[in-house]
């Protein structure tokens, strides 16, 4: 699956977060620690999500 990098504002913060796939959403939160990172955690279980509209938070 494809992912697009989209950005929006929250009480003066931009937060990143990339988009991808079709359907019912889902919103994925990764964890924190040295190296931790969108792609990083869940690049494995996009493709499996994909019939889903994914959301990942970056940061």
């Amino acid at each position: 699956m494809g992912v697009a990098e989209r950005e929006f504002e929250f009480e003066g913060a931009r937060v990143r977060y990339l988009e991808g796939g079709r359907g019912f959403p889902v919103l994925m939160l990764h964890g924190s620690g040295p190296g931790a990172s969108t792609l990083g955690n869940w690049r494995m279980v996009l493709e499996p999500l994909a019939e889903h509209e994914v959301k990942l938070l970056d940061e």
